[in-house]
């Protein structure tokens, strides 16, 4: 059943851990959104590992929409569960990519002045 979502040759091509690694981030974000306290840790920690596996951001990016659908079609997931994973995704882009302008400044500030 997982392989349906995974045919690219890219993608087929990795190992099974990374797959259901990704499939399962989603899981939680999607399904035990509720629980976010309590996985939240777990879930930093998985994605790090997931992103030095894949080292591509292309390539994790097609796999990480190949695990949300799988879920999104395996779990039934609503449609106002799917928009709240997204504005909460987009706060969070937005929190770091302020974060790391701010440090950009500091390190040019620091090395140039």
């Amino acid at each position: 059943m997982i392989q349906i979502y995974f045919l690219s040759e890219r993608i087929s091509k990795l190992d099974i851990n990374i797959k259901i690694t990704a499939i399962s981030l989603y899981y939680l974000r999607l399904v035990g959104s509720e629980h976010r306290t309590v996985w939240l840790s777990s879930y930093e920690s998985s994605y790090i590992w997931l992103k030095q596996q894949i080292k591509n951001e292309e390539f994790e990016r097609e796999l990480i929409a190949r695990a949300k659908k799988f879920v999104i079609d395996n779990y039934k997931i609503d449609d106002e569960t799917i928009e709240s994973d997204s504005k909460i995704q987009n706060q969070v882009r937005k929190m770091f990519s302020k974060f790391y302008y701010l440090l950009e400044i500091k390190c040019i500030q620091f090395f140039f002045f």
